[in-house]
């Protein structure tokens, strides 16, 4: 195992300045001051023939460059594969261009003059930078890096447990199955703590203390819209909630009826009477026939 890890230095080493010494090796960890000046960036493997052509007009222009205020940098992309996530290479060898945070993509002829041309006449104004979802750095591009990274430390442990603690595959399957339970719930304790602390403050700020909210009132029901013409509409009148002077009131009300009553029938003709010897004539007439 240690002579894993000599290997891996070795070749960290190595790529780091097999163009020259003028060259730097860029890592995770300083890939977080890509966001201020100016970098250009060149992702290439040792192994790859095109890099290794590419090699003197790299190691050339940042001879070049020492002058100027740019920043020359090589990944491998064996070594760091996490930033080789984050910018997305496909092809090797890729050159970026950084500058204040903007990302673009060197393609085409990468020559000596042409990289010169690049920086010293300001040729990429010419090339359009990555937008915010496809710029390396991008949150959600740091995310995936820090995602690779983790896969290379699994893969580094399962050699340790299987190479120097000599674990079977099925002894590391069942520690990597305990360990993701495990993982899993912290975060799913931590997310449901800070919910719960997230709900508190919002009620806090939502309700001040001390301060007793009251509900309105119910709305009274609307009144009937009764013009000044219409006579107002009569309400039933209990006769068990009918008073003395209500009673008074009825009374003369009846009274007065009835004296009408009878002075109509005295201004009424009365209908003549027949006379007393009206039927004893008709009898003696009957008879005498």
């Amino acid at each position: 195992m240690a002579a894993l890890h000599i290997v891996v230095i070795l070749l960290s080493f190595t790529s780091s300045f097999v163009y020259g010494e003028n060259v730097g090796f860029l890592t995770s960890e300083s890939a977080s001051g890509l966001s201020e000046g100016e970098w250009m960036i060149e992702f290439f493997a040792p192994w790859c023939p095109a890099c290794q052509a590419f090699g003197p007009t790299w190691e050339r222009f940042a001879e070049w460059s020492q002058s100027k205020k740019v920043k020359i940098a090589q990944v491998s992309v064996e070594v760091e594969m996490g930033l080789s996530a984050q910018f997305m290479v496909s092809g090797l060898p890729s050159v970026f261009h950084v500058r204040n945070g903007e990302v673009r993509l060197v393609s085409g002829q990468r020559t000596y003059d042409d990289l010169v041309d690049f920086i010293q006449k300001q040729k990429w104004r010419n090339v359009e930078a990555l937008t915010f979802w496809k710029s390396p750095l991008s949150p959600h591009f740091r995310v995936l890096a820090t995602v690779v990274d983790m896969t290379k430390f699994a893969r580094s442990a399962y050699e340790v447990l299987t190479q120097q603690y000599g674990l079977s595959n099925f002894a590391v399957i069942a520690i990597a199955i305990v360990v993701t339970i495990l993982v899993g719930f912290g975060l799913g304790g931590l997310l449901v703590l800070c919910s719960e602390c997230c709900g508190k403050v919002f009620s806090r700020g939502s309700k001040p203390a001390g301060v007793k909210i009251t509900r309105p009132p119910p709305p009274k029901p609307e009144e009937p819209n009764t013009s000044s013409d219409d006579p107002p509409p009569e309400k039933a009148i209990d006769p068990e909630k009918l008073t003395v002077r209500d009673d008074l009131r009825k009374r003369q009300t009846v009274k007065i009826a009835y004296e009408d009553e009878g002075a109509e029938s005295k201004d009424a003709k009365p209908s003549p009477k027949p006379s007393p010897g009206g039927k004893g004539k008709k009898k003696r007439m009957k008879a005498e026939q």
